[in-house]
């Protein structure tokens, strides 16, 4: 029986074969042609080519730009250039990219450009076109699906022609800053985009498009909508909330644009993913139904109008990277509600109203590494149940992913020793607060720290060495500190602030120390009137940086030598010290070149 059944499995097999070489070769999107790229495609994209020029600085805002331009030669297939598709089966050229080009020239309306009627993609982001007018032959494009013409340089009215390409999926007039849109044409004009998805309007001024937001919730196709800083007014219409399939949504910096947040009435099935409605002026309370949004990830109402208490519902949004709800009116007590935000990244709740002490389910977030307090009523010690945060692995006393603990207000006792397992630890702000006791010395050992700042507590003792030379930013000043500054900080190379003023330190300090510090901006020892300060006036180094010198209250007796040679000084207070005679002529070079 096997051998009559095996003749009829290689037909089986042959016919499968000729299939899938008929389905791969029908595929019209492939990156390689099949057929060559038409000659008076190929000749169009050469003209455009040579009317326009490579600049580095076209594309600053891109992390690694490239000049695609450069391999597009006229002895080879066009469909082998860089940032061009071909129709595998036609050979026209349905797709061109190039973002981040490093182009520099003007598109107008007689460029070849527009004799790409094929077109389904097209992508100009990031490049400099002179502030040349978006051409209404940009409306020649009947097939395109893909337009991004973001942050590349033009200027003028956005030609209603766009928005008569009636397939379009996505548009990107991002940052399109000189640009503005008749108010008359957007109502009618958006009805013909009925299969938008994607639409980014960020930074264009829209203060006088009455229609827009109206317009805008007809769209239902729409997933992304961003108009960040569009100079929008008025009040934010509810039902572009309940839009069916859109995802993300993105109105941050709209001063004048009211609005509420609306009952979300969608049984935990809500599509929206990301909300930023920061630096608007929303109001109202912050509705329970918030926790329908099962889906989101990242939450931004930051300063805005938002009244009333956290809603405990937010436990329910278990996808949770980022949280911000700073800079607003609620009030009561912070709800125990971050048990199940397993993902939360990023908690800030700075400048609220919010009183008490910290949920105990806070510092059980697995992954959080940023915590911002600062401005609130919140009361108490920094709890040794912080230990758990962040944990990681079998460890229970460390917080190992942790990268930022900062603007934590009216915390009172000691820096808890669990803290020490923090070797991702960058920055620790703990500044304003009651913290006593000595600063200890494991914490000058945390090999990441780059900022460190406690200042205005009333830590007393001695400050120990330091073990790392990452540190970029050190406040500890107007504490109790006191003994001689440890001789390990004038080896910290990249230190740009160090303020130790208002403290008790003690022991002779010749600025010759700092002569390795060659990024110092900024020296605070005002108010140590126990330092003794020699101002050596063979000293021959210079700090290029350096800008501010406070040394009030010091005992100083002359003026220090090495200010000759400070051409970026602005502020030098050297008030309430011992100086005597003549002010030097060369004091008026001082901070010549700032």
């Amino acid at each position: 029986m096997g051998l009559l059944i095996w003749p009829y499995q290689l037909l089986g097999s042959l016919f499968f074969f000729f299939c899938c070489q008929f389905t791969c070769s029908a595929s019209p999107f492939s990156s390689s042609a099949h057929h060559l790229c038409p000659h008076e495609q190929s000749f169009a994209l050469l003209q455009f080519k040579q009317l326009l020029s490579i600049n580095s600085d076209a594309s600053l805002s891109c992390d690694d730009p490239y000049p695609k331009i450069v391999s597009w030669k006229g002895d080879t297939d066009c469909c082998s250039w860089d940032g061009v598709k071909c129709h595998r089966l036609t050979g026209h050229v349905i797709g061109l990219d190039l973002t981040c080009s490093n182009l520099k020239g003007t598109i107008h309306s007689n460029s070849s450009l527009f004799q790409l009627t094929h077109l389904q993609r097209l992508n100009l982001a990031y490049n400099d076109f002179n502030l040349s007018l978006i051409s209404t032959e940009f409306g020649r494009f009947p097939n395109l699906t893909h337009l991004n013409l973001s942050e590349s340089g033009f200027s003028g009215q956005i030609p209603l022609e766009i928005f008569l390409l009636s397939k379009l999926v996505s548009l990107d007039l991002s940052f399109h800053e000189l640009g503005k849109v008749e108010p008359k044409n957007f109502k009618m004009l958006l009805q013909d985009l009925n299969q938008i998805q994607d639409l980014d309007l960020d930074y264009m001024d829209l203060s006088t498009s009455d229609f827009l937001l109206d317009s805008l919730a007809n769209l239902s196709s729409l997933t992304s909508l961003s108009l960040s800083n569009c100079k929008l007014q008025g009040k934010f219409p509810d039902a572009i909330f309940h839009l069916p399939n859109l995802q993300t949504l993105i109105l941050e910096e709209n001063f004048d644009l009211t609005g509420y947040l609306p009952v979300f009435n969608c049984n935990n099935s809500c599509p929206l993913s990301f909300l930023d409605l920061s630096s608007c002026h929303f109001s109202g309370s912050i509705p329970e139904s918030i926790g329908n949004l099962t889906k989101i990830t990242h939450l931004f109402l930051s300063e805005n109008e938002f009244t009333g208490q956290v809603p405990s519902t937010l436990s329910q949004l278990s996808q949770l990277v980022i949280l911000d709800l700073s800079s607003n009116h609620l009030e009561g007590q912070i709800p125990n509600v971050f048990a199940n935000l397993t993902h939360l990244v990023y908690l800030d709740l700075s400048s609220t109203r919010l009183t008490g002490e910290l949920p105990d389910s806070i510092y059980h977030l697995k992954s959080l590494q940023y915590l911002s307090l600062s401005n609130c009523e919140i009361t108490g010690s920094i709890p040794k149940s912080l230990g758990y945060l962040a944990v990681n692995g079998q460890a229970p006393s460390t917080i190992s992913n942790v990268e930022q603990l900062t603007d934590l207000d009216q915390l009172t006792g000691y820096i808890p020793s669990n803290i020490s397992g923090l070797p991702s630890l960058s920055v620790l702000m703990l500044s304003n607060n009651l913290l006593n006791g000595t600063i200890p010395s494991w914490l000058f050992a945390l090999p990441s720290l780059v900022r460190l700042d406690l200042g205005s507590n009333r830590f007393s003792g001695q400050i120990h060495e330091f073990c790392h030379k990452s540190l970029d930013y050190i406040d500890l000043s107007n504490n109790e500190l006191e003994g001689p500054m440890p001789q390990s900080i004038f080896q910290l190379v990249n230190l740009t602030h160090l303020l130790l003023s208002s403290n008790n330190l003690s022991g002779i300090v010749e600025l010759d120390m700092f002569s390795n510090l060659q990024r110092l901006r900024v020296l605070g020892l005002s108010y140590n009137n126990r330092l003794l300060f020699s101002t050596n006036n063979n000293v021959n180094f210079t700090l290029p940086n350096f800008e501010k010198l406070l040394l009030r209250a010091c005992k100083v007796t002359e003026f220090p030598d090495f200010l000759r040679t400070l051409g970026h000084l602005r502020v030098l207070d050297l008030s309430d010290n011992q100086i005597h005679g003549q002010i030097p002529e060369w004091l008026r070079d001082v901070g010549s070149k700032s």
